[in-house]
């Protein structure tokens, strides 16, 4: 997830450089990802997450979602 902060970052900066109108889309769709995010927060039991894991694991997959879900994926929600 570090990792991920690290990429927004230098995408605000690259693009409050390059293409404003762009900062400016990019920074609204960072924020409602954040409120997405603190949503999801909000449901997600912690101490059912490490059952869940166990639970896939055993059945030879992963299935538990990752806490910043569209961190690969910010450009899929230019469509909203």
């Amino acid at each position: 997830m570090e990792y991920c902060s690290e990429i927004k970052a230098t995408m605000r900066k690259e693009f409050a450089k390059n293409s404003p109108t762009l900062d400016v889309r990019l920074h609204a769709l960072f924020e409602d990802e954040k409120r997405t995010m603190e949503q999801y927060s909000e449901w997600r039991d912690p101490e059912d997450e490490e059952d869940l894991r166990a639970q896939a694991t055993r059945n030879g997959f992963i299935a538990v979602p990752t806490h910043e879900p569209n961190c690969g994926n910010v450009y899929t929600q230019f469509n909203r």
